[in-house]
């Protein structure tokens, strides 16, 4: 029969494990994320920087908004805060170039 610290040490083992297997999946997400985003960059159409607001929505929110949040989302996969949606929210607000 095992042991009360025979049990902690192998629950231990599987949390570690667990854990490394979300911070893969985490990381291979967010790269996913950015490889997918760059591809459609890569696509867009050119723009005139004074003009965004004739853009489509989805031009206009890949050149304007998208490239902090996605930077965002790397900061909140990283640092795993306790509330990551106003994490986040202070991000945006703290990193904006629009002020």
């Amino acid at each position: 029969m095992a042991s009360e610290a025979d049990t902690l040490s192998a629950e231990a083992s599987i949390e570690k494990v667990i854990s490394g297997i979300s911070d893969l999946d985490s990381v291979a997400l967010a790269k996913n994320l950015e490889e997918t985003i760059n591809a459609h960059r890569a696509t867009a159409v050119g723009y005139d920087r004074a003009n965004v607001q004739s853009l489509p929505l989805r031009a206009y929110l890949d050149q304007t908004v998208v490239p902090l949040l996605v930077e965002g989302l790397k900061v909140v996969a990283r640092e795993r805060p306790p509330n990551p949606a106003e994490f986040l929210g202070v991000y945006l607000l703290k990193n904006s170039s629009s002020k």
